[in-house]
């Protein structure tokens, strides 16, 4: 693996500049530079497959820097700072613009060297934070002196730049780079069917060609019995005892939990039947694509399993970034239809939380970053919701920094605004040995979740009781371990083998925020080397698969279309979850969060908070159908699915921890916590 250098290590660490190197000095007019920073590291076993077609389409963006820079990430921190004089000052969109926008001057001068080059200029964001323009891939290679060459890695394929781009001398001071020659795939952090060796057969149908109408419904998913209702109401008592110092008979995993169940579980049951209900509160989630049946999902499962809050058109809303582009499966393609199962976890995680929010829905042209950070980027220039759930993210931080500066540019302007962004910490641990991923990557947090203005947030794994209290509280970090019928043995023993957890652990992206001082311990943060590092995550809920969440959406099965429901997890469940929560607390506290990190660490350490500590062993039994919907082709072995199984660097500690963050929100004493 190619490893990425240390970069942003500032006091607040936002982003780096980029270098630039001269080309030539012809003359100040003709000089053109390099900005280092535009071309990707790329995974070891990468395989250039040749250049690209010459007359390949290719967009590419030419992001802005902000006018004012330093002062824009000082405000920003300001503002989302309870305590400080302009705590809670959020500015309009018309104000951020007006202050530190990139001015009209530039965004047409950048237009007119563009168009100059041959490329066609498209349209530019209120924001005004980049140009987009585009060409064939030979227009756009000549513009920007640079080649572009497609690489195969883990069964996808990919457009990369082999160099670094240029630009004309007099414009490099106001550009923060150029993506869209990468192609960057981001994945939803979800897991439903996981049984080593077993195929999901969301992903097993044919494959399927990229197009630019809705994608079918998502091959059908159930879960397999038996399983319980709630923590440990049924025990595999005909298996034979798991290990030594684990618990004989081991339970059952859960069929999923329903909204009440979470709401006793949090804490906020009795808040939510009060009236605080996150009324008054929008929350966005952003997925890719749209799910053409996501209305009459989301009511039918509320209909079904939360009567007392009904799902209604009345507080939801969507915006689609149509016409949708690479929905297939081939080796470019997103698969659209898998996405949709995140949307609908999304979306019915947050009503569950807080039915009396407003949803409102942000579907991405594609997966690929640009297509969903117009989805974001529209977001915040319009202020269209004060919470902004996100399910997605890159494995590890090995993306180009020109990526990384946007991003943390749209997360400056939304703390600005007072507009809080969360993201799932990821779902493959710390990414150094996740079954289905080669072992490139060392410990590696996830981005966008390491963002230094950005809340991520962990998993746990969360056995809910009979009564609606926690019997069960762990980092979620799970082991496997395969059952053989015939021998009556378990393969491997002790905590089993790494199958997935809640993703976290120091950036190699950015310094340790103000936030984090005090709170993180020396020893995490430090873990990769000097200097401190930005930790994630910052909180943790249930994420789990195996104590997840009953889902219910369309699917395709064998006998027809219909609705069913399934159990499902990932820290796209936590991500929603705990959205929900602070819509709860923006409710009660009478104003916006925002941007809550330096909120929610004024928190630790206190009842706002339940530390997710360390316990005795435990694990959980479950077995899937083979066809993944029917005992017709059999029933696979029990497995067995151990519980915060310290198999990678990643651990659940007392106090602050890599799994978990701060721990999980507390009911009343979380959402009434002052806000300042």
């Amino acid at each position: 693996m190619v490893r990425r250098s240390l970069i942003a290590l500032g006091a607040m660490s936002l982003a780096a500049p980029l270098a630039v190197v001269p080309l030539s000095t012809a003359g100040a007019a003709s000089q053109t530079v390099q900005l280092l920073g535009s071309k990707p590291d790329l995974p070891k076993e990468a395989v250039q497959q040749g250049a690209v077609s010459r007359s390949e389409a290719v967009s590419v963006r030419v992001s802005l820097k902000l006018r004012d820079a330093a002062a824009a990430d000082a405000l920003a921190l300001a503002v989302s700072t309870p305590g400080n004089a302009k705590y809670g000052r959020y500015l309009t969109p018309d104000q951020f613009r007006a202050s530190f926008a990139p001015t009209a001057a530039t965004v047409a001068k950048v237009s007119a060297w563009l168009a100059k080059e041959g490329l066609k200029v498209a349209a530019v964001p209120p924001s005004r934070s980049y140009v987009e323009a585009s060409g064939t891939a030979a227009q756009v290679e000549t513009a920007l002196k640079t080649s572009l060459v497609n690489v195969e890695a883990n069964g996808k394929t990919r457009r990369v730049n082999t160099s670094e781009p240029s630009v004309p001398a007099d414009l490099v001071s106001s550009i923060d780079g150029i993506t869209g020659l990468t192609e960057v795939q981001l994945h939803p952090t979800n897991a439903r069917a996981d049984i080593p060796g077993a195929t999901d057969t969301a992903s097993a149908a044919a494959v399927r060609p990229d197009t630019s109408s809705d994608a079918p419904p998502p091959a059908g998913f159930r879960v397999a019995p038996p399983c319980s209702t709630y923590w440990a109401q049924k025990l595999a008592t005909n298996l034979p005892a798991y290990g030594s110092g684990y618990p004989s008979p081991l339970p059952w995993a859960p069929c999923g939990y329903k909204p009440e169940q979470l709401r006793q579980a949090y804490g906020t049951s009795a808040t939510v039947a009060g009236g605080v209900t996150g009324a008054g509160v929008k929350v966005a989630i952003v997925d890719a694509f749209a799910s053409p049946t996501i209305v009459s999902d989301a009511t039918t499962y509320a209909q079904r399993n939360d009567p007392k809050y009904p799902f209604s058109m009345a507080k939801f809303s969507q915006k689609a970034f149509r016409p949708f582009t690479h929905t297939g499966t081939g080796p470019k393609g997103c698969d659209a239809s898998g996405w949709y199962g995140e949307q609908t976890l999304d979306i019915e995680a947050v009503h569950a939380m807080a039915p009396g929010a407003q949803i409102f829905y942000v579907g991405g042209k594609s997966c690929y970053d640009n297509d969903l950070d117009d989805a974001i980027q529209w977001i915040v220039d319009h202020h269209s919701a004060d919470i902004v759930s996100n399910s997605y993210g890159n494995t590890g931080e090995l993306v180009p920094q020109a990526e990384v500066n946007t991003t943390i540019k749209i997360h400056t302007q939304a703390a600005l605004e007072g507009i809080g962004f969360y993201y799932s910490s990821g779902d493959n641990g710390d990414n150094s040995d996740t079954p289905g991923f080669p072992k490139r990557f060392i410990p590696s947090a996830d981005f966008p979740a390491t963002s230094p203005l950005a809340t991520s947030v962990g998993g746990t794994s969360l056995g809910v009781a009979a009564n609606g209290s926690v019997a069960v509280e762990h980092g979620w970090s799970t082991g496997v371990s395969s059952y053989d019928p015939k021998t009556k043995t378990y393969s491997p023993g002790g905590a089993g083998a790494f199958l997935y957890g809640a993703g976290g652990g120091p950036s190699r992206l950015f310094a340790q925020p103000d936030y984090q001082k005090g709170v993180v311990p020396n020893s995490i943060s430090t873990s990769i080397g000097a200097p401190k590092r930005r930790v994630s995550p910052d909180v943790g809920m249930d994420g789990d698969p195996n104590t997840g969440f009953l889902e219910g959406i369309t699917q395709t099965f064998p006998e027809g279309v219909h609705y069913d429901e399934y159990r499902i997890g990932g820290t796209s469940l936590s991500s929603p979850l705990f959205a929900g929560v602070m819509a709860l607390a923006d409710q009660k506290a009478g104003i916006h969060h925002g941007f809550a990190n330096p909120w929610l660490y004024s928190l630790a350490g206190t009842a706002a908070f339940r530390d997710i500590k360390p316990g005795s062993k435990i694990a959980v039994v479950r077995q899937n159908f083979n066809n993944g919907v029917d005992a017709k082709d059999g029933i696979s072995a029990p497995s067995i699915r151990t519980i915060d199984s310290n198999l990678q660097s990643l651990r659940t500690l007392i106090g602050y921890d890599t799994l978990t963050g701060l721990g999980a929100p507390n009911g009343a004493a979380f959402v009434n916590a002052p806000a300042s």
